[in-house]
């Protein structure tokens, strides 16, 4: 089972080939890539596949991830802004279904 800077890394890597996948070619990608906004780099409807995906790697590393939280709302602080606070904001909050 991977630890949590392991899962953030894998994590991270799989967020950005998914952007990478939607973004118009030659685009740099990195986790200053805005996702939500003015400046995003997907559509609404890129984004909300996106995050399909994302919770369906998290399953996959046997963890569980609830998008319906408080703070993922928050227009402040969303974790929607770049690949950088949407990976963080999963990481911190996917919980480990082997309960470790």
């Amino acid at each position: 089972m991977a630890d949590n800077q392991d899962f953030m890394n894998e994590l991270r890597a799989f967020i950005v080939e998914g952007v990478r996948e939607e973004a118009e070619p030659g685009r740099e990608i990195n986790d200053h890539t805005v996702l939500l906004g003015q400046d995003a780099v997907l559509s609404s409807l890129g984004l909300v596949g996106l995050l399909v995906r994302v919770e369906d790697f998290c399953l996959s590393a046997g963890r569980s991830f609830n998008w319906t939280q408080d703070a993922a709302m928050s227009p402040k602080n969303s974790p929607f802004r770049t690949i950088g606070t949407l990976a963080a904001y999963v990481s911190e909050n996917a919980k480990n279904e082997a309960g470790a």
